[in-house]
Formats: C-alpha cells, structure tokens, sequence
C-alpha cells in the first residue's frame, strides 16, 4: 500500500471518528446536563444534523433569507419608512419579557421567569401570535429564558438566538431541549452583524467578546423603523458597556430597554451620553429584594433629563410608532416621572388618550392627525448640553436651566454636534 493512499485513508478515519465524537458529545450532553463541561464550545461551525443543529448565524441567513441580499437598497429602504412598529415591555415582575410586532410579524426579546409561562402565553394570544419570525434569548439567567421553552413549544419560531455561551441548570437544558424538539437551530449573534425584521433593520451591536460574568454576555440589539431607534440590552453591566462605547458604533436611539433592571452596576454614565434616549424602560419587580432600580440610575436619568418608565409602576408599557412619531400606552394609565421628578420645570404634557384607540390613521386622516411642525419665531434654539439634543424655546421637553444652552443659529447647533428634539421638530 503506497503512503499516499496510506494518509488518505487515515483522513477519512479520522473524519470520520471526530463525527461520531461530536454526536456522541452532544448526546451525552442531554443525558447528564451537570456532567458537562463549561469550557467546552457548545456552539460549533459544523452543521450538526442529529439531535441538535447549530450554525454560524449568518452563513444560515444568507442561505435561508437571501430575499434582503437579492433586494435592492431602494426597495429596502422604502420597507424601512413605512413600518408600523409596536414594543410591548410586558410586566412579568423582576424579569425581561418584550414582544415586538409589525404588520403581523413578531419578535421577542427574552420571555420572563418559568413562572411566567401563563402569563406569556395569555399575552401572546391576546395578540394572536401564531409564528415567531425571531425568539432572541439574551443571555441564559432564568428571569429572561424562563419561558422561553413554553415559547417555543407553544408557536411556530422561524429563528432562535442565543448568546455563545452555557450555562448548567434545568432552565437552560429545557430551552435546548425545546429547540431540538422543533427541529430548530441556534443562531449565534455576531456583534457588527445585522438582520431584518419585516424590513427594518435589526443591529447585532454585543456580546463583542466572551465574558466571565454572564450577564456581560447579553445580546445588545439595535432596531430601527425609519428615523426611530430601540436599544435592548439585556442585562449588560459597565465591562461590556465600554466595550461597545469603544466599538464605535453609532449608539444613539430614542427608546433604552435599561440593562439589569436598573442596578448601578450598568447603565454607567458614558454609555447613557452615548445612547441619549428620549425614554427609558426599567422591567422591574415591584418591592424587589434586590432594590432595583437603584437610586443612582434614577438620578442619572433624572439629570440628564430622561423620562423614565417602569413596569412595577405602570404594567405592561406599550410604544408605537410610524417611523416618525412616538406613542406610549401604559396598562395602568399612570406616568413613573412624578417619583423622580422628570417633569421639574416644564409644562405638564398634554393627555391624548382618546386618541390611544385610533393611533395610525387612514390614509386620508393621516395629514391631519400629526402634530405640525412648529416654527421657531423666536430665531433662536435651546441644546441640552447633556443629550446633544436640540429644542424650539417653546418646547415642553426642555432641560434644566443648568443644562441648557443658546444656539442662535440652526447651522450652530448642527456644527455643535446637536440633534433636534423629535418631538417638538425644531425647523431651520
């Protein structure tokens, strides 16, 4: 037998053997979850098809969604301007649950504690989910995988995500056990990638690297529907807040799902200047034994002038939004900003709720029901030196006087690196 045919043969043994291998391992896995190793890739490059599948994110997105890549960017762009968008931050106590919504499409972002699997359900049917295009899962602690599994085994889920990493508790055996009984596969989340959700595009902004903590290891996930931003950030605390902040992505939204229900150990101060919400979210237990959210985190939204919402004072909070225009709907029609004093100094907002039930208007009343665009008779404008946001004097959103500063000019507060107000839309 000639050496070639000798190393030739010896390959495909080996091949052959490091296949079995893995299957084996994968199988050994499920039968013993505790005899697994944590430092052992659970996730892999190959393409698995016994018992789990699991692949790079985008080589299955490009091979199973080449719809975007074929489309061309004017087409896309026209998808992205005209999307309805609704952010339900669900009240599931000191957990994460969110339900995103579009035109009939659905992602969700996290599904609470295993005790909220009812309450998940009974939401999920109330809006009358039956397929999930994206079921993302940031980061395995139990309060935001917990019901994760019922989830999946309850609606037909086109696409899971989940960070790469393990953790060793029945939660997390049960989500995987989940994915391979639907046959699904876990999609890892690159930071720097992106997807699209009913057109609008979904940012991959973290985990960037691998962490010891696991919260750390939260997918961060930045969604945009016309000129409106969300950040979600799972539960990421100040090491991987300044990873991103480094990573020089454009930071900015309009709408901050706040990381780890409010603890000071996140949302450090930079990372808040960086995103410069007009909102904040904290999904937050109600008299938790944690003291989430922390005093600290509420000062800091207070001072940089951040109306704040939280889901153990208003319940289940609603966003909608055109693309344009923000609209919020909390289910028990109260306003978190009294407690930290958001509104000192400015005019009470008006109260449009009758118009709640008619929020995207028909064609033909759409010009009508938008609020104008105002005009600045005064010639002159108000930044927040906090935010880099800038206002019309008659903006009821203006900063503290310590906070603010004249700009005499609109060419001023652009060159300045100010970006006007979107609610009272300051014109040149």
């Amino acid at each position: 037998m000639s050496n070639k045919l000798k190393v030739y043969l010896s390959i495909i043994l080996i091949t052959f053997l490091s296949g079995y291998a893995f299957n084996d391992f994968v199988t050994n896995y499920k039968e013993d979850i505790n005899e697994y190793s944590l430092e052992t890739t659970y996730y892999s490059d190959l393409e698995v098809t016994s018992d789990f599948e699991i692949t790079s994110d985008f080589e299955t997105y490009e091979i199973e969604n080449t719809y975007f890549e074929e489309t061309s960017t004017e087409i896309i762009t026209e998808i992205l301007t005209n999307a309805n968008l609704e952010v339900n931050f669900i009240d599931v106590g000191q957990a994460d649950a969110c339900l995103l919504e579009s035109d009939g499409h659905f992602m969700m972002i996290d599904a609470g504690n295993n005790d909220d699997s009812d309450l998940i359900l009974n939401y999920l049917n109330s809006k009358n989910v039956k397929t999930i295009d994206y079921m993302i899962g940031t980061h395995p602690h139990e309060d935001h995988i917990g019901s994760m599994d019922t989830v999946i085994n309850n609606f037909d889920v086109d696409n899971v995500y989940l960070p790469k990493i393990l953790h060793t508790t029945k939660t997390f055996e049960d989500v995987l056990t989940a994915v391979e009984n639907k046959n699904l596969k876990i999609d890892e989340p690159v930071a720097g990638n992106e997807f699209y959700f009913n057109g609008m595009t979904v940012e991959i902004l973290a985990p960037i690297r691998e962490y010891s903590d696991l919260n750390d290891n939260s997918i961060v996930l930045k969604i945009t529907d016309g000129d409106v931003d969300f950040l979600f950030t799972g539960d990421i605390e100040k090491e991987a807040e300044y990873d991103i902040i480094q990573s020089g992505e454009n930071l900015s939204a309009d709408v901050l799902k706040v990381a780890h229900h409010g603890s000071d150990t996140s949302s450090s101060e930079d990372f808040i200047k960086k995103v410069s919400p007009e909102y904040a979210v904290i999904s937050v237990g109600k008299d938790n034994s944690y003291g989430h959210p922390e005093e600290s985190t509420l000062d800091l939204f207070n001072r940089l002038n951040i109306e704040t919402y939280r889901t153990d004072q208003s319940g289940t909070i609603t966003f909608k939004t055109d693309g344009e225009n923000i609209d919020i709907i909390n289910e028990n029609n109260n306003s978190n900003n009294s407690d930290i004093n958001i509104l000192q100094n400015k005019e009470e907002p008006v109260n449009n709720k009758e118009d709640e039930k008619s929020y995207y208007p028909s064609s033909d009343e759409k010009d009508n029901s938008q609020p104008p665009v105002q005009t600045n008779t005064e010639k002159y404008y108000i930044g927040n030196k906090n935010t880099k946001k800038f206002h019309l004097p008659s903006c009821n959103t203006l900063p503290k006087q310590e906070n603010q500063v004249r700009l005499n000019s609109w060419e001023q507060a652009v060159n300045g690196g100010y970006i006007p107000c979107k609610k009272c839309k300051p014109a040149k």
